[in-house]
């Protein structure tokens, strides 16, 4: 899934996140470009939990500090 420059932000992050444990057959998102913070890259973290199948997930050029990086990473 390319979502890249798409202006999704903290609570398209957020949204995303809520419906990706239900996304079994999703491979790779590339959200570059998107002005994610900290709490939608938590989001995302969150629900990896629980999503099995994504192998890449790509965050670059967004505004994610050491606090979402932890998370995440």
């Amino acid at each position: 899934m390319y979502c890249d420059s798409n202006g999704i932000g903290e609570d398209g992050a957020e949204a995303i996140a809520e419906c990706m444990e239900m996304m079994d057959s999703l491979k790779k998102i590339c959200f570059e470009n998107n002005n994610i913070k900290d709490r939608g890259v938590i989001a995302l973290a969150r629900a990896l939990e629980e999503n099995d199948t994504l192998l890449s997930l790509y965050l670059e050029n967004n505004n994610i500090t050491s606090i979402g990086a932890k998370e995440i990473g």
